[in-house]
């Protein structure tokens, strides 16, 4: 099984060095951290920074792109991330602007998660269950 996490790490560390995360709150990033030391990939991850944001208005707050392009620079510029995820599903929106203006590549997780299910042929619903009596 592919989780979204999962997914975003491992797209993000095929197209770069070290991956930085946008999180919402302080406690997201104590929750990845946790996850990426079970998975062991926690040496490639070069920062986790909230945005202060709630979900919702990590989609729909006035300066929600500009709070998520001022922690996407700070991860990028003292971090040394080369590679964005975005750790909220209402940052969505904002990916292209984002990559934009970070200059990074920016991974939407559950988009990550997609195209793994599908890199890996695994994007096909299972065979019908046929029952014999």
């Amino acid at each position: 099984m592919i989780g979204v996490g999962q997914a975003a790490i491992s797209t993000a560390l095929s197209l770069g060095g070290r991956f930085g995360i946008i999180s919402v709150s302080d406690w997201s990033v104590g929750f990845h951290q946790r996850e990426m030391v079970k998975r062991g990939v926690e040496r490639h991850c070069a920062g986790d920074r909230p945005t202060g944001m709630t979900p919702a208005e990590t989609e729909s707050a006035p300066d929600a792109l500009e709070r998520m392009v001022a922690v996407a620079r700070a991860l990028k510029e003292q971090d040394g991330a080369d590679v964005l995820i975005t750790a909220c599903a209402g940052m969505a929106k904002h990916r292209k602007a984002l990559e934009g203006q970070s200059r990074m590549p920016c991974h939407r997780p559950c988009l990550c998660s997609c195209f793994n299910r599908t890199r890996k042929g695994l994007a096909a619903p299972p065979p019908p269950v046929r029952i014999l009596s």
